[in-house]
């Protein structure tokens, strides 16, 4: 009888490790994917030069995705350089743990 608990009980524990492993596997590929898409956000803009549509385009696309995009250009006095900051907040949801962490990516373009 001993025997049958102590495996009932590791197998249990077997389950809930792999569970949370699978979860914070899941948690940084969630990562991965808005750090990536942050980066591709900031080449498209910077390949456009910057153009108001673009970034509006891209802002669009963010809340589609479940990303909230804010973008900030600047432009030099004699409009020849132009640059920017790129903010791309997310949220990172733990499924094991049912929490979720709000996270942020600045980038400068």
């Amino acid at each position: 009888m001993e025997a049958i608990v102590k495996a009932f009980f590791g197998v249990f524990l077997m389950l809930l490790l792999s569970m949370i492993g699978f979860g914070l596997i899941s948690v940084s590929i969630d990562i991965r994917n808005a750090e990536f898409y942050a980066t591709t956000v900031s080449d498209k803009i910077r390949a456009a030069n910057y153009m108001e549509q673009v970034v509006e385009q891209c802002e669009e696309e963010a809340k589609e995705q479940g990303y909230t995009l804010t973008t900030e250009v600047y432009r030099s006095e004699d409009g020849s350089t132009k640059y920017g900051n790129l903010i791309l907040d997310y949220d990172v949801k733990y499924p094991v743990f049912q929490f979720i962490e709000k996270r942020s990516i600045s980038i400068g373009i």
